[in-house]
């Protein structure tokens, strides 16, 4: 009897870790796409950069591969760049503000209401 039931319970506990083992093998189903790809951008970058050499053909050849995933994209790269200028090309530069930083222009019927009017 304490033969059979050492039989017994060998079995079973082959049968559970075969069925675990064969379980957590099984394939995933396939990743679903978040979202379908937007608008192709389009527009212009200035890149200024002071590597030399090596960095300079790595940003070069990485440049390369972007101009060719997103033709539409402009970019005008200017090497050889110190901090000197950029620092004064950025104080030479217009000031730009953000549409988000301008404030809206509303009537005043569309304003919040002042605190305790309500």
């Amino acid at each position: 009897m304490h033969r059979a039931l050492k039989r017994r319970t060998t079995l079973v506990v082959g049968v559970a870790v075969a069925l675990t083992m064969f379980s957590a093998c099984t394939p995933a189903e396939a990743p679903k796409p978040i979202a379908t790809p937007g608008v192709e951008p389009t527009g212009t970058v200035e890149l200024w950069h002071f590597f030399t050499d090596r960095e300079a053909k790595a940003l070069d050849d990485t440049l390369a591969r972007f101009k060719a995933k997103y033709p539409k994209v402009t970019l005008t790269v200017k090497g050889g760049q110190d901090d000197a200028k950029v620092t004064t090309a950025i104080g030479a530069a217009p000031a730009r503000t953000w549409p988000s930083a301008t404030p809206p222009t509303s009537s005043a019927s569309s304003a919040p209401p002042a605190p305790g009017s309500t």
